[in-house]
């Protein structure tokens, strides 16, 4: 489980420059951004799926449709959060800074 942790961490986290700097502390911060977007699209497509599996088990009962519904909208509503807030983070890095992670990253502050 350690090597886990640790594999999980030097792939959102590349601390490996000597010293470390804050360029490698916005590339975790990055990395970190990425993987929650990811981790949270993932959840919010499994929460859909099992939205759309209590509508189509639901067998008419009306309770049921729109417990089902609930969490069917729900879901999309996350996604599009989601979504939106990664958009958001990209287009400004485009628009204002030099690139679309430049949002989520520091500058170079050692000589």
């Amino acid at each position: 489980m350690i090597s886990f942790r640790k594999g999980l961490f030097m792939a959102v986290c590349d601390l490996r420059a000597d010293p470390p700097s804050l360029d490698s502390l916005g590339g975790c911060v990055t990395g970190l951004i990425k993987l929650l977007v990811t981790l949270g699209g993932i959840a919010a497509v499994i929460v859909f799926l099992m939205g759309a599996f209590k509508y189509v088990t639901s067998g008419g009962d009306d309770k049921a449709v729109g417990e089902a519904k609930a969490t069917l909208t729900w879901a999309v509503i996350g996604l599009v959060v989601i979504a939106v807030s990664y958009a958001v983070i990209t287009l400004i890095g485009k628009l204002f800074l030099s690139g679309p992670d430049a949002l989520l990253t520091f500058p170079n502050l050692m000589p």
